[in-house]
């Protein structure tokens, strides 16, 4: 199948599941009122993080109405949230898809379609074991003298905690980790901020990171 802008879908149907990575267990999280970890201790190295799978990406279009009219009339996703231009309220210029799965838990979004005066992946997100993964890998990327490019801090759609970096081509690669799970039951709300409003706490992206 192809896209309204030539972008090419293949759709596969019984394809057997990868077998899981080996990793770490995650670490137990201790908050102010619960008390999870008794008796053990956090030790993480710098080191790089196993990743367990890729989670969702950011799809520049230049019709998004066109390019989600297709999509909807082939799959069985729904929307999360909208992306309107700031301050306003509409038109809808972004849309955050997720599968349609009834009551069974899916990720927020697999991915945004997001209107831009160019066509592409705007970056690939893969999802990491804890926060500790996400911020020994950082440390550890930091020291081999790759490229960061925005991280870490808190998307605010989504919740996930993100470290973006640029690999040796320039393509953005993000280690996520702790993002938001839904089912049907769900509705999508309007986001109309700047690009440094979608992070809550941490490093924010400059104004231009979505174009």
């Amino acid at each position: 199948m192809t896209m309204p802008d030539g972008i090419g879908i293949r759709a596969v149907w019984g394809r057997r599941k990868a077998e899981p990575i080996a990793d770490r267990a995650p670490f137990v999280m201790n908050n102010l009122r619960d008390k999870n970890r008794v008796n053990a201790a956090v030790r993480q190295p710098v080191a790089p993080c196993t990743i367990a799978r890729l989670g969702h990406f950011v799809l520049h279009v230049k019709d998004h109405d066109a390019s989600m009219a297709w999509l909807n009339e082939r799959f069985n996703f729904l929307p999360s949230d909208y992306f309107v231009p700031p301050g306003e309220e509409g038109p809808v210029v972004g849309t955050f898809v997720r599968l349609d799965l009834g009551e069974r838990l899916v990720d927020h979004h697999f991915m945004l379609v997001l209107q831009s005066d160019w066509v592409g992946v705007h970056h690939s997100a893969f999802e990491v074991t804890d926060m500790d993964a996400v911020m020994s890998s950082h440390d550890y990327l930091l020291q081999q003298g790759y490229s960061l490019d925005v991280g870490v801090g808190r998307h605010l759609l989504g919740s996930q905690i993100f470290d973006y970096w640029k690999d040796p081509f320039g393509f953005r690669i993000e280690h996520y980790t702790d993002g938001d799970v839904v089912d049907h039951r769900h509705r999508p709300t309007k986001f109309n901020g700047t690009a440094g409003d979608t992070t809550q706490w941490g490093n924010r992206p400059p104004l231009e990171f979505f174009r």
